[in-house]
This record gives structure tokens, C-alpha cells and sequence, in this order.
């Protein structure tokens, strides 16, 4: 990934008893507006066009789907 890419992210559901993965939730989609190679404490970031807000992304664990590759 990398800054301005348009991803889909679905978050995983999980148990509340024993925290186990359930299903992966609604997806949202957005653009990348950060990465790690942006500075040194930068993180995934995307700005989710669904909500107007910036979600973190952790690609280890989030469903993460590229829509439209940027230039």
C-alpha cells in the first residue's frame, strides 16, 4: 500500500468470551493518506469516505482489499 491508494478495509468481529474471530465486518472504503515510510512514527492511515474520519490499519489483522492502485 501507499499514499493515495482507494482501499476497502473490513474489520474482524470477535467472540466477546473468548476473543476468537467470528466473521469480517461491514467494509468501508477509503484513501491511504499515510504509510511506515512516511516518517518515523507514522502508521497505515486511511481516510474512510463512509465515515469522514481517519481509521488506522493494521494489515496483520484487517481484510484489506486494493480498489485503485495510485500513481
Amino acid at each position: 500500500m501507499k499514499v493515495g491508494d482507494l482501499v476497502k478495509v473490513s474489520y474482524s468481529n470477535k467472540n466477546p468470551y473468548d476473543q476468537s474471530f467470528e466473521s469480517w465486518g461491514k467494509g468501508y472504503i477509503g484513501v491511504v493518506i499515510e504509510t511506515p515510510g512516511c516518517h518515523d512514527n507514522a502508521v497505515y492511515k486511511m481516510w474512510c469516505l463512509r465515515t469522514g474520519a481517519v481509521h488506522i490499519l493494521m494489515p496483520d489483522i484487517d481484510l484489506i482489499e486494493m480498489i485503485n492502485e495510485s500513481r
